[in-house]
């Protein structure tokens, strides 16, 4: 029994071992011919020795006599694939899921609205475009004269940004109010999401 035992161990270690497959003589898909000796046969892939140069070449590329003579399966290489595929996606997804909510627990910077007031009126609707019509009220209570840029977001629901126009350089004199009037175009379809303006402003250096 002892013999039998020695026998099957060392049969394993052998098979395990093995390395050389014998010789292969092929054209691969690309019309370039392989030759040499097969050193390691995975589920998808062979190993080749050439006079020492050795590579690796998919049996997806190799004959259908060669994906035979090493139990290709194509199909499952398909599944195996696809699984992967799906694999890296979930985790794409988590990461992005979590980068939003790292995001979205920071908080929000307060916009720089100033002293500016928006109204703004939707004047037209085709099936290119949307027309709003807006008036900018600035109002400068301090000494001196202010200097910014004026930004007009279009937002959805969800406080999306769907388009927007800017007013530069407006200055506004201490203690004066400046009037803007303006239109903006917004492409459908996603006018066809518009809820409300919203109006931040920055300062000119």
């Amino acid at each position: 029994m002892k013999t039998i035992l020695v026998i099957l161990v060392c049969t394993a270690i052998s098979a395990s071992a093995q390395t050389n497959f014998g010789r292969v003589d092929f054209t691969n898909k690309y019309a370039s011919r392989i030759q040499g000796v097969v050193t390691r046969a995975d589920a998808n892939k062979i190993q080749i020795n050439n006079d020492g140069f050795v590579f690796d070449i998919k049996l997806s590329d190799t004959p259908t006599n060669i994906q035979a003579r090493f139990n290709y399966d194509a199909e499952a290489e398909a599944v195996s694939k696809k699984a992967e595929a799906e694999k890296r996606d979930a985790k794409t997804k988590r990461d992005r899921e979590a980068a939003m909510e790292t995001w979205l627990k920071q908080p929000a910077p307060k916009p720089d609205k100033g002293s500016a007031n928006l109204e703004v009126k939707i004047t037209e609707k085709n099936s290119v475009y949307w027309q709003f019509s807006y008036v900018l009220t600035i109002r400068n209570p301090t000494d001196e004269d202010m200097k910014r840029d004026y930004t007009i977001n279009y937002l959805d629901k969800e406080g999306f940004v769907l388009d927007s126009s800017t007013e530069y350089n407006i200055t506004t004199e201490a203690h004066k109010t400046n009037i803007i009037r303006g239109v903006s175009l917004v492409s459908v379809p996603k006018a066809r999401n518009y809820d409300r303006p919203d109006i931040i402003s920055s300062k000119r250096k």
